[in-house]
């Protein structure tokens, strides 16, 4: 198994769970997403794991779907788990529509702390999201992976 992550401190975290879990063979790379492929040299991988919130922080889901596709083995898949993008327009309240599904501008705004603790001390507090639709997502470019045997 091998993960992937901007950050180096999650990274460092990363190894450490690793080792306290017994797993000498999970490896953990940093980089950036779209970096990947060059980062990971080449490898390739039966799954590729794209985790709960990650999309928001794209700003170009076409060029992560091409990233994922040259992650993937022939035969192996994607498998992306991710908030549906309409709970993104609400308030809130979570009842009220706030926002416009189709906005596709870039969403900034501050916050004390971070998304994984509210109350923690950071210097640097503006975020920078991006919004995509589900047609977004599921159309993103594909590259068709030729199977041995030219199937």
């Amino acid at each position: 198994m091998t993960g992937l992550d901007f950050s180096g401190r999650a990274v460092a975290e990363g190894r450490a769970l690793a080792v306290r879990a017994g797993l000498p063979g999970v490896r953990f790379v940093q980089a950036d997403v779209y970096q990947a492929a060059g980062a990971l040299e080449g490898r390739r991988f039966g799954i590729v794991y794209s985790g709960l919130g990650s999309l928001r922080w794209l700003t170009d889901i076409d060029r992560w779907a091409r990233v994922a596709a040259a992650l993937t083995t022939p035969g192996g898949l994607l498998y992306l788990a991710d908030f549906h993008p309409f709970g993104d327009i609400l308030a809130d309240d979570c009842q009220t529509v706030a926002r416009d599904y189709f906005r596709r501008t870039t969403l900034v705004w501050r916050a004390p702390g971070t998304y994984a603790d509210p109350d923690a001390r950071a210097r640097h507090n503006t975020a920078y999201e991006w919004q995509h639709g589900l047609g977004d997502v599921v159309s993103a470019p594909r590259t068709r992976v030729r199977r041995p045997g030219g199937a």
